[in-house]
């Protein structure tokens, strides 16, 4: 099926309930790549949704069979408990057999997802093989995002100051080693580190305000998530519910392995044009369907030397403006909702017909 096709025949965004009170970025940016590819788009509710230019679902009344695909979010089968054979049923009973789920939420990777159902899930990471149908995708970035962040100042005219864009929290480590054994080793360099308490609504950028400390600021954090072991090699462990939950939907590849990896944050700072602070992609599997150069696109952390990822930060201060001007090119080259929809039309949707048609 080509772009053609999907233009002859259009696609189908479901909504069971409503649209979700979580704003699902990834569907979101989908529906506006679609409409920027010339292809026709039709629902069954009607909303606008606010901050996101030119983003109208409407109830078109077109056949939902008629279209060449159809694509919700899944987050409205409650996905933590996807164990439960009663959600399963639910995902089966989809009114369309194009479905397609789409999800940006990280508890995905807790879950038991039927194998004949294709979900478009982020987060991935090769650490793990995770069951289900889960191609490759990623939060990337939506229209908003992309058209309030396409003219900034290089970071050398911007206000020494890294924004940390996360709550403090003792369930995901990335986040205090980001600000307690990262940062301090700017000590006496004259970077500052703006902690800004919001809640993950994925809807950061909406806020002026914010927009404009992103663009003004030298750099911003990643999110980078949870650090993952197969606790069962401690005799402790070896009998625990838990993790004896975590081996039946999950294979450990290797070891650490990183989930809840990927974030908003992340995508929204590299489109502001800032130095992007993020776990090393390459050294510690985190996948994306186009793969981003560490000290290419953004500042690679490494959790054995994070003096030496900081270090390296100060003592190349013109490269590290390139870094950052070359991580916004990328990712409003690779990254835009119309690559993505074109990805998915391209090398996503050619493998999955198998699976739903």
């Amino acid at each position: 099926m080509t772009i053609e096709t999907f233009r002859e025949r259009g696609a189908y965004f479901f909504f069971p309930k409503g649209f979700p009170a979580n704003k699902p970025l990834t569907l979101i940016a989908l529906f506006q790549g679609f409409q920027d590819l010339g292809i026709p788009v039709h629902s069954n509710i009607d909303h606008i949704v606010r901050g996101e230019p030119r983003t109208v679902f409407r109830n078109t009344g077109a056949d939902i069979n008629a279209s060449a695909c159809v694509l919700t979010d899944l987050h409205f089968y409650k996905p933590s408990y996807a164990t439960n054979e009663d959600i399963h049923n639910k995902l089966r009973s989809f009114p369309n057999e194009k479905q397609i789920f789409v999800t940006m939420e990280d508890n995905c990777q807790f879950c038991v997802l039927p194998e004949d159902l294709p979900v478009l899930t982020v987060h991935q990471t090769e650490g793990l093989r995770q069951f289900g149908t889960r191609p490759l995708w990623t939060i990337g970035l939506s229209r908003g995002i992309q058209e309030r962040t396409r003219e900034t100042r290089p970071i050398n005219e911007r206000v020494k100051t890294f924004i940390a864009n996360f709550r403090p929290s003792g369930s995901s480590e990335m986040r205090p080693f980001m600000q307690l054994a990262l940062f301090p080793n700017f000590a006496g360099t004259g970077f500052e580190l703006f902690t800004e308490q919001t809640e993950a609504t994925g809807a950061t950028f909406q806020d002026a305000d914010f927009i404009e400390m992103l663009t003004s600021s030298y750099g911003s954090m990643g999110y980078c998530g949870t650090i993952g072991e197969d606790m069962q090699r401690n005799p402790f462990f070896k009998d625990d519910p838990g993790q004896n939950y975590m081996k039946k939907i999950m294979e450990i590849v290797h070891e650490p392995y990183f989930v809840r990896w990927e974030s908003f944050r992340f995508w929204e700072s590299l489109a502001a044009g800032c130095l992007t602070l993020n776990l090393d992609c390459a050294k510690y599997g985190l996948k994306m369907p186009v793969p981003i150069g560490s000290w290419e696109h953004y500042a690679a952390i490494d959790l054995a030397d994070p003096k030496g990822t900081v270090e390296r930060i100060i003592d190349e201060p013109d490269r590290m403006i390139e870094i950052a001007q070359a991580g916004q090119r990328f990712v409003h080259e690779h990254y835009s909702p119309a690559a993505a929809a074109r990805r998915f039309i391209t090398d996503i949707w050619p493998g999955l017909r198998k699976t739903v048609i």
